[in-house]
C-alpha cells in the first residue's frame, strides 16, 4: 500500500486503476491565490483549514491501515508544488500510509520514500523543514510558530509563542469548551489567573480546564523574553464546537464557533431566573436588560410585574 503524488497534466488527469484525490482542484477551490504553496505568516486553522479538512476527509474515505480490501495505491494529483507545499502534502499523507512516493506521468513510482514523522522542533524555528518557516507569524514584535497541520488534525492546537518584554500572550480570558495548557519553554513571566498573579519560569506547566470560567494571561514583565508552548484541546478536531470566551479586563463575552460569532458586554449577563419564571409568557428582552410584552405563538403577552 502506498500514496503516490502525481503532477496534474495539461491534457487532463490520469486515469489509473486506483483511487484519485484531486489536490489540484481542491487547492484552486480553497486557496486560489496560493495554488501549490502555503502562504507565509498566516493563522493556518483559518487560511488553510478548509483545504486540510478536505484532504483529511478524503484520506479517511479511501485510506487507512485497517481498511480491508483497500486499493494498493492512492493517487494524489497535485499542482506544481513549492517546497513548503510539497512538505504540507507529504506530512498529511504520511498520517494515512507508511509509504509516500512521487510518480511519473505514466503512474510508475519514482524516487525514495518521502514519508515524514509527525515531529516538530520547539528548539529552533525552521530547523526541520520549509513548512516551519511558512507557518511562523510575527505581529507587534511577538513571534508565533504554529504546529498545525504538521501534528495532524487531532483535537490539539499547539503553537510556540515568543514574547518580548512588555508583551502579553493574550487577553485575560476563559473558555467554555477548550482546555488550555501552557509550558514555559524559556524565560520568566507573570501568570495572571483569576485575581491571582505569580511568577512562572522555564519548566513550569500550567493547566486551565474548560468550563470553569477560570481566566489566565501570561505577561512578559520580568525584564526578559518569554517563550511559551500554548496547547489548546478542542472537543472536536475540526473546531466545529461552540465556545464562549470571557475577557474580564474588557468586560466582553464572545460566542464563537461554526455559524456563531457574537459579542456582548458581560454586564448584561443575567442569572436566567427571570427566563425560568416567565418561560411561557410572550415578551422581547432588550439590550439594556429591560423587556416589553409581546404576543408570540403559544405564548400570551407577559404582564408587567
Amino acid at each position: 500500500m502506498a500514496i503516490y503524488l502525481q503532477k496534474s497534466a495539461a491534457g487532463g488527469p490520469p486515469d489509473p486503476a486506483h483511487p484519485v484525490m484531486r489536490w489540484d482542484l481542491a487547492w484552486s477551490l480553497f486557496l486560489p491565490q496560493h495554488v501549490g504553496d502555503i502562504p507565509k505568516g498566516i493563522y493556518p486553522r483559518g487560511v488553510i483549514g478548509d483545504l486540510t479538512n478536505w484532504a483529511w476527509n478524503e484520506f479517511s474515505k479511501i485510506g487507512g491501515r485497517l481498511r480491508p480490501g483497500r486499493a494498493p495505491v492512492i493517487c494524489c494529483v497535485v499542482p506544481p508544488l513549492t517546497p513548503a507545499g510539497e512538505e504540507y502534502v507529504v506530512r498529511l499523507a504520511s498520517f494515512w500510509d507508511d509509504a509516500v512516493y512521487w510518480a511519473s506521468d505514466d503512474g510508475a513510482r519514482t524516487g525514495s520514500n518521502l514519508w515524514r514523522p509527525p515531529l516538530v522542533s520547539i528548539e529552533g524555528r525552521g530547523s526541520y523543514g520549509e513548512l516551519d518557516e511558512r507557518l511562523t507569524a510575527e505581529e507587534d514584535g511577538a513571534t508565533t510558530q504554529f504546529f498545525y497541520p504538521q501534528l495532524g488534525l487531532g483535537r490539539l492546537h499547539a503553537m510556540l509563542e515568543t514574547m518580548e518584554p512588555g508583551q502579553a500572550s493574550a487577553r485575560l480570558h476563559s473558555h467554555s469548551a477548550v482546555d488550555e495548557y501552557y509550558l514555559i519553554v524559556d524565560g520568566k513571566a507573570t501568570l495572571r489567573m483569576g485575581p491571582h498573579a505569580f511568577v512562572v519560569e522555564k519548566g513550569h506547566l500550567i493547566g486551565k480546564p474548560s468550563g470553569l470560567d477560570l481566566t489566565s494571561q501570561i505577561l512578559a514583565d520580568q525584564g526578559e523574553a518569554v517563550t511559551i508552548l500554548d496547547m489548546e484541546i478542542w472537543p472536536d478536531f475540526r473546531l466545529r464546537d461552540k465556545d464562549v470566551v470571557h475577557y474580564p479586563d474588557f468586560g466582553e463575552v464572545i460566542m464563537r464557533g461554526r455559524g456563531w460569532r457574537a459579542l456582548f458586554p458581560d454586564e448584561s449577563l443575567d442569572d436566567g431566573q427571570d427566563l425560568l419564571e416567565h418561560y411561557d409568557h410572550g415578551y422581547r428582552r432588550h439590550r439594556d436588560g429591560t423587556w416589553s410584552p409581546e404576543d408570540l405563538p403559544g405564548a400570551p403577552a407577559r404582564q408587567k410585574d
